[in-house]
């Protein structure tokens, strides 16, 4: 809806405490995580999406959102961004990275082969956790035990379906996901680790006829 639409969206998360991602503010912010401190957990955010459905940023604002090649079918896998993002969160001490992706091929049940690649390559970089968009549909949630860290399972939720799509023309597109973990803090070695204790998949429908949720 532009950029303007844009900022309007994040002023009002500002004014609620909902903190963004994925759409920087200024130029010096692009490239950057997020993060954000719960329980003595520092958590980092990064993000990108493979598009903004054909309509560029305006001139001198492509800053605006993090947008990367992630699909496209001409060149290969772009993960740059998403790595720089990393970097940035490991360099600010962060203990667990989530990373936001939007991609995927709509009303698909499963990944392409190329994003279970880019998928496992973001998570020995240091991503722990991928929450995936796009599809429409639920796709598979991967439990991957790492190479950096044998004692480390990360999870991939390739597609949690939508929550805020109005189309619901067919069971599949009306299911979703909402993902429940826990997280645990301490030491393993001698080192710090944080790991996750737990992941658990909810199941959600949306009302029709009322902005809610039912959690099955």
């Amino acid at each position: 809806m532009g950029v303007e639409s844009l900022s309007a969206t994040q002023d009002l998360f500002l004014r609620d405490g909902i903190m963004d991602i994925g759409a920087p503010r200024s130029a010096q912010e692009y490239g950057k995580g997020k993060v954000f401190v719960r329980n003595g957990i520092k958590l980092g955010f990064v993000s990108a999406t493979f598009s903004l459905n054909g309509k560029p940023l305006p001139t001198g604002q492509e800053f605006r959102v993090h947008t990367s090649k992630l699909m496209s079918r001409y060149v290969p896998t772009d993960l740059e961004l998403l790595r720089a993002q990393i970097a940035d969160c490991k360099m600010r001490g962060c203990d667990f990275i989530v990373a936001s992706i939007h991609w995927g091929v709509e009303f698909e049940f499963f990944p392409r082969l190329r994003q279970i690649e880019a998928a496992h390559a973001l998570v020995e970089e240091g991503v722990d956790l991928i929450l995936g968009a796009h599809p429409h549909v639920i796709q598979p949630v991967e439990y991957y035990r790492t190479k950096r860290d044998p004692n480390r399972i990360a999870v991939i939720a390739y597609s949690l379906g939508t929550l805020t799509w109005g189309w619901y023309t067919a069971p599949h597109l009306i299911l979703s996901l909402i993902m429940h973990l826990k997280l645990a803090k301490g030491h393993v070695g001698g080192e710090p680790r944080t790991y996750i204790e737990s992941a658990k998949p909810n199941p959600v429908v949306p009302l029709r006829r009322r902005p809610s949720v039912l959690t099955c």
